[in-house]
């Protein structure tokens, strides 16, 4: 007689919806395309000297990373959404 044992039961997880309506594809493929190509880019190669103590090139380069694909993103969606306070005052003129 074989014992059969028992799995404990795991609650089903769901994703939460996403609602992907008004998505551009576009920008969002530049978005990810530029913090892609940063992040596998090879960190640039500096003297251990230069560096702070503790500090992490790697993980330096990879938060340029997000921080640039952010800053794009925000910018193509400046430019399609909100006008910039620079044209806003042209326009008045």
């Amino acid at each position: 007689m074989m014992a059969t044992v028992a799995q404990p039961h795991r609650p089903h997880l769901a994703l939460p919806h996403v609602d992907w309506h008004g998505v551009k594809p576009l920008p969002l493929l530049v978005t990810l395309a530029a913090g892609t190509v940063i992040w596998l880019i090879p960190p640039p190669q500096v003297a251990a000297e230069t560096l702070p103590q503790g500090a992490n090139l790697a993980k330096a380069w990879h938060l340029l990373a997000i921080f640039v694909a952010t800053i794009v993103g925000s910018s193509s969606i400046r430019s399609r959404w909100a006008p910039s306070r620079c044209s806003a005052s042209r326009l008045r003129r």
